[in-house]
């Protein structure tokens, strides 16, 4: 049952490996769980449900990481329910404990505006100022920079065309910075914009490279730094939402919360 759901996830819904892998390795331990409990998927209730989550909580196990078990079992039973398998999904309404809200961490512009202005002489210096300059001025994900092809640029109106998380396609804009990367660095005229780049090769990279000028700097923070910067100046959320290839606004307001936490610490500062 979890091959066939996790198959269906890939090749229907569209969803990437990684998640794929996670979904697969938290059901395996709620089936695990549940074959112990003398269970089987047609006859598991919300109650058993609620029992697991409680189990992980006397475990110790982080909120987080039960947020994520619980995820996934409301996923398989949501796909049981539209294959006609089950009637009823036994996990949609069950609790999760709550999650402390960490505000994410940004890069500060002009240490990354430092690095740019550096001189790059390698290919690998020349790639990764070019990576790190669509990644700041687009807010791009990791996956989603090392899938633009040359072709998906389009310089005349600074856009490139990305594919998002379930094969869905958006346009994003780019600034001055990436501007001057693609005609100073770009030497290919078709194909992947980064052919010999994975994602821990960029992060690497990344970390060797940009750290002497901004410490810990990695492609998630740039994509927070990106969009704090456009809610400082003034884009409103739906807007940055569509941006960021997030399919709520709800995921885009974090941000919106980091920006009043920045504002309150400016006001603590000159309060009277």
């Amino acid at each position: 049952m979890i091959a066939k759901f996790i198959q269906y996830e890939k090749q229907v819904r569209g969803l990437s490996a990684r998640t794929c892998q996670e979904y697969e390795k938290e059901l395996r331990a709620f089936a695990t769980w549940a074959k112990v409990k003398g269970l089987r998927w047609s006859t598991i209730t919300k109650q058993d449900v609620d029992k697991h989550t409680a189990m992980m909580m006397e475990a110790g196990l982080m909120p987080t990481s039960i947020k994520k078990r619980v995820a996934a079992i409301r996923a398989i039973f949501t796909y049981f329910v539209n294959e006609g398998l089950m009637k009823i999904n036994p996990a949609r309404f069950c609790s999760t404990p709550k999650v402390s809200e960490k505000l994410p961490e940004k890069a500060d512009v002009a240490e990354i505006d430092s690095y740019l202005g550096s001189e790059a002489t390698t290919d690998n210096e020349k790639e990764m100022h070019l990576a790190i300059a669509i990644l700041l001025e687009t807010g791009v994900r990791c996956s989603e920079l090392l899938n633009i092809a040359v072709e998906d640029i389009d310089k005349a109106n600074n856009m490139i065309r990305v594919q998002g998380k379930g094969n869905k396609e958006r346009i994003v804009f780019y600034g001055r910075r990436t501007a001057y990367e693609l005609g100073k660095h770009l030497n290919v005229t078709n194909g992947k914009l980064f052919p010999f780049w994975n994602d821990s090769i960029l992060r690497w990279e990344m970390i060797k490279q940009v750290s002497p000028f901004s410490p810990h700097c990695h492609p998630h923070k740039l994509r927070h730094t990106f969009a704090c910067t456009m809610l400082n100046r003034g884009m409103d959320v739906k807007t940055l939402s569509v941006l960021m290839g997030h399919s709520t606004v709800q995921t885009t307001e974090i941000y919106a919360k980091m920006n009043a936490s920045e504002i309150g610490a400016r006001y603590n500062q000159f309060k009277f």
